[in-house]
């Protein structure tokens, strides 16, 4: 059941097992998971239905912009899940073996097979361009290499379990109640979560076994950061690192393609569908070793028809689906040829058709070298709508991942020089550490603050995501990633999440009473 955070009949009879605090993707998906344990479940979103209370300045950037956790419309059921692309990309055996992640590279790819298993993805993902598509054009790999990856279905993972979790008997999800503090007991037991109701200006106290924070990393560090900061002793005070190894991918635009034989870029980078999956080619560093930096390239292709070629997209999409998608389309006579172009490309060639009269770009997404003081901080002067205070995010890089980025952009420069694929026009700034540093922008996948460690000394929780110190408060999402390489996060996230439903139903199968 969905309920509002103004049914007080409703919160007061409600006695959950367990407290999932966040609704989007990883809380929603790990609701999913675990709907069948027979226990109580309540969903404590901070967000509603159709419109959003929190539209101030929640954060603010002090070191590197970072425009990912500025954003002020994704406190809605889903969270960030509204806005996802759905672009699932693994991560490599050599960035689980540059951070202790609490497992082996062979366990998290069993991880990696139940996610495609749920969600029927048929194809491997990250598998190699030639191995998919085969090398008919003879295209030269010598120097960099071609992946794919590969995109759900349904991009919205709270539309894709909604009714489920609507018509389930022992599942809750409470909207518009904020999480507020979180109290112990003598034996450092979380016993219960205080909320806040905005639209009512109310503060509630739910009690629970088990409780887990999947809001997302800027408001899962938000959350403990405050409760590291209140006066009352608990065993958040002790953990030392919460709020730091914040982290995030640099994208950033780095040249034009002059384009040479059209038909090879086509071959090599356009969007096409492998079984019931779409997938985007990319290019990535071949072989990287433990020292160096993992990158990952793609083309953009800009068209003065980009609205007409999205509205395209968009309705062919309803039409496959069969689906009554509400659609902002203008019918016009631009808007039927391009998709006249697109269905005629697609049922010929197999592949989405790329529009590029405004030109062929180039842009990489590279993980960034860790730093501790790139952290997140509270400003407890300002306490926002939900009694929260605002952060400060001191996002920042080391620099000498610059050196990497233009070696690799030389690579792929002579890649499409070999292959007739076209020449890099680079930028000139591209080649100045100054003038970079100002045209890098995050890609939204905020990371860190609150990474799983070996020890409680070099970080927040250990490797089933349980805080260090505490006997049943766990987190979920990103914010416990160490480091997250070159790729899209969505995908880990997604592994973990199922890790953690995992090891949550094997506490409440040895202990039934719990």
């Amino acid at each position: 059941m969905i309920v509002n955070s103004l049914d007080e009949i409703f919160l007061k009879n409600f006695k959950p097992d367990l407290v999932i605090v966040g609704c989007g993707l990883s809380g929603t998906f790990l609701s999913s998971l675990l709907k069948d344990i027979k226990k109580k479940i309540l969903i404590v979103e901070k967000g509603s239905k159709t419109k959003d209370f929190y539209s101030e300045n929640r954060t603010v950037s002090t070191g590197l912009t970072h425009l990912g956790s500025q954003r002020k419309d994704n406190f809605l059921l889903g969270g960030n899940g509204n806005y996802w692309g759905g672009q699932l990309v693994e991560l490599s055996s050599r960035d689980i073996s540059n951070k202790y992640w609490g497992l082996d590279y062979s366990e998290l790819v069993k991880l990696y097979n139940k996610i495609y298993d749920i969600f029927k993805i048929k194809i491997i993902n990250g598998q190699n361009i030639d191995s998919l598509i085969g090398n008919k054009k003879k295209i030269n790999f010598s120097n960099v290499e071609g992946y794919f990856t590969s995109f759900l279905k349904e991009q919205n993972i709270f539309n894709l379990y909604e009714k489920d979790l609507e018509n389930s008997k022992n599942i809750a999800i409470v909207y518009n109640l904020s999480a507020l503090d979180l109290k112990f007991d003598d034996s450092n037991k979380a016993k219960t979560l205080i909320c806040y109701s905005v639209d009512r200006d109310k503060i509630y106290h739910i009690d629970s076994n088990i409780f887990i924070f999947n809001m997302g990393t800027i408001e899962n560090n938000r959350f403990f950061l405050t409760l590291k900061n209140k006066k009352e002793n608990s065993p958040i005070k002790s953990i030392d690192l919460i709020g730091y190894y914040f982290h995030d991918h640099i994208g950033i635009e780095v040249g034009k393609l002059n384009l040479g034989s059209e038909s090879i870029f086509r071959y090599l980078f356009e969007n096409r569908f492998f079984g019931n999956c779409l997938v985007q080619p990319k290019l990535r560093t071949k072989n990287p070793s433990l020292n160096d930096l993992n990158i990952s390239a793609e083309f953009l292709s800009k068209s003065q028809f980009n609205k007409e070629i999205i509205d395209g997209k968009a309705l062919i999409k309803s039409l496959f689906r069969k689906k009554n998608i509400k659609l902002d389309i203008k019918f016009n006579l631009k808007f039927f040829q391009k998709i006249s172009e697109q269905i005629f490309y697609f049922f010929i060639r197999k592949r989405i058709k790329s529009f590029h009269d405004l030109g062929i770009f180039l842009y990489l997404q590279s993980e960034q070298f860790l730093v501790k003081d790139s952290r997140i901080l509270i400003n407890k002067s300002n306490l926002l709508s939900d009694r929260l205070p605002q952060v400060f995010i001191d996002w920042r890089i080391r620099g000498d991942e610059f050196k990497f980025i233009r070696e690799f952009i030389n690579k792929i420069k002579l890649f499409c020089n070999v292959n007739n694929i076209g020449d890099i026009e680079i930028y000139d700034y591209v080649f100045n550490d100054l003038e970079i540093y100002k045209k890098i922008i995050d890609t939204n996948h905020s990371s860190g603050g609150l990474i799983i460690s070996k020890i409680p000394d070099e970080g927040v929780c250990d490797k089933d995501c349980l805080v260090w110190g505490t006997q049943n408060v766990y987190l979920n999402g990103s914010s416990t990633f160490p480091n997250s390489g070159y790729a899209n996060i969505a995908l880990t996230i997604f592994a973990f999440t199922y890790k953690l439903s995992e090891h949550i139903k094997k506490l409440y199968l040895n202990e039934p009473n719990r």
